[in-house]
């Protein structure tokens, strides 16, 4: 069934989550929950280097995921396919790439002054121009 609003426009009814709805809300919440209990006795330079490989992770390994579909879709010719994956790739970037980018931006600076790197090594420089 549907709802009236005051100007007559019609809203969906609400329905309740489903079982893998909840896990999506609630898995990375507790993997957070145990990834902090184990880093709680480590050096705050350890914990900073894990999140920036972790976001790393998150970051490069979407858009390695998102390039395949595409690859896919595109040898397959299968122009819907495509476009879905098109729009899926917008919504994901704005909501979890950016800001796994920056998080690895703002954590290698961290970590570049905690450690007392200095600007002169290869995988300093790399990420810089990268």
């Amino acid at each position: 069934m549907t709802e009236s609003t005051a100007t007559g426009a019609r809203m969906p009814e609400t329905t309740s989550r489903s079982f893998f709805s909840w896990v999506g809300i609630v898995g990375p919440i507790l993997g957070l929950a145990v990834l902090v209990v184990f880093l709680a006795d480590t050096s705050w330079y350890f914990v900073f280097k894990t999140i920036h490989v972790l976001a790393a992770i998150i970051w490069l390994g979407g858009g390695a995921v998102i390039t395949v579909l595409a690859w896919r879709a595109q040898r397959a010719k299968d122009t819907p396919q495509l476009l879905q994956i098109g729009k899926q790739a917008e919504w994901l970037s704005t909501r979890v790439f950016v800001p796994a980018s920056l998080t690895v931006v703002v954590m290698g600076v961290i970590l570049m002054h905690k450690g007392g790197w200095g600007y002169d090594h290869f995988w300093t420089l790399f990420g810089v121009i990268a």
